[in-house]
């Protein structure tokens, strides 16, 4: 699914033994009421179905509006890594208020099912691979999906999400991308924040490394850096189809996170640093970016091919060093021959000198 990342051997990656309590004490403790409204919308809305601007601030919406409320049931996670959830959201779900000037999603009403995870308590990127459909678990129990509603087609771009950026498919409510209503949950800054804090582990990849909201520091090893939005490095030219993959691209200098989504960094959790994916968000308004969620999925390796690559890499930087100082180089190559030629010219006067004083000598005698 993923057409943008050579997978194989990381040779920048490493292996980690995750902290279990930094995982278990990241999950939503049980408690609260919120409101279901998938009912509603498919009842008296329909799948589909336009929504005008403004809709959720007419009479028709609030003199009709009605929800079924629920009390959040935390996840259970263990030191082992297990995670298990029971489809509750600790917000409210299925409003689709957010699709006023578009259509609501074609696909309503989520299920209330026990759910086991498992999540690596010994993470490591030393090789990377392919993401399938479901790339983690939010610290909410909620399932996180790929960046993608089909093959080639990306799903913030192209898919209706609820107020709460969540929608269910085939009955699993699940995320593309940054949860809002999560992080608020969680004390996290509001998107668009001018004096935002770093944001919180807001999930975790399949492959054990922890997903941060946006807001990091701007430079990673150092954590009395600035606080900024630590953006993906893939962009999609507004006037063309980005709910088309391939016209999305990825360049370092576009973000501060790699093919994968994430970097190493320094964070309040690990403090001596650790590689973490992102929930990335656009500068512009802070919808969800391309990928949006974990793009790879990180396993152990010997890195077998890392050998030969820097090898390789070592003689390439040898030769540019040796053709940027050619001109330097040749100036001194002709110092060196000119005073190699001058040496043996003087050494050679000397060596006759000294045979012409045996010569006369010899007279004498």
């Amino acid at each position: 699914m993923n057409v943008h990342v050579t997978f194989g051997d990381n040779c920048e990656g490493s292996s980690y033994e995750m902290d279990s309590s930094v995982f278990v004490n990241s999950f939503v403790q049980s408690g609260g009421t919120f409101n279901y409204y998938a009912e509603y919308w498919e009842n008296n809305v329909g799948l589909g179905a336009a929504v005008a601007e403004g809709f959720c601030s007419t009479s028709e919406y609030i003199d009709n509006v009605y929800s079924t409320s629920y009390e959040f049931i935390g996840p259970t996670a263990t030191t082992s890594g297990s995670v298990t959830s029971q489809g509750h959201a600790n917000h409210d779900m299925e409003n689709y208020c957010s699709a006023e000037g578009t259509h609501t999603p074609p696909l309503m009403q989520s299920d209330f099912d026990e759910v086991s995870y498992s999540v690596s308590m010994s993470p490591s990127n030393e090789a990377i691979g392919d993401i399938s459909n479901t790339v983690g678990v939010a610290v909410n129990g909620i399932v996180i999906f790929s960046p993608f509603t089909g093959v080639g087609s990306v799903a913030p771009e192209d898919e209706t999400l609820d107020t709460c950026v969540g929608h269910p498919a085939m009955g699993t409510y699940h995320y593309h991308g940054y949860p809002p209503c999560l992080a608020e949950s969680l004390g996290d800054s509001p998107l668009m924040s001018s004096n935002a804090a770093h944001s919180s582990i807001l999930g975790w990849s399949w492959d054990g490394f922890p997903i941060y909201g946006p807001y990091g520091y701007a430079d990673p090893m150092d954590m009395s850096s600035a606080i900024i939005n630590v953006r993906s490095g893939y962009q999609c030219d507004e006037n063309d189809d980005c709910t088309n993959v391939n016209n999305w691209s990825f360049a370092e200098t576009n973000g501060e996170l790699d093919q994968c989504n994430g970097r190493f960094t320094k964070t309040p959790e690990f403090p001596e640093g650790m590689y973490v994916y992102v929930f990335s968000v656009k500068d512009s308004d802070g919808s969800i970016q391309f990928p949006g969620v974990p793009y790879c999925v990180g396993s152990s390796s010997s890195q077998s091919t890392c050998a030969s690559t820097t090898i390789s890499a070592k003689i390439n930087s040898y030769h540019a060093l040796m053709m940027d100082n050619a001109p330097n180089l040749c100036i001194f190559l002709a110092f060196v021959g000119f005073s190699t030629i001058v040496y043996a010219f003087v050494n050679h006067f000397r060596q006759k000198q000294e045979y012409t004083n045996v010569d006369i000598v010899a007279d004498e005698i």
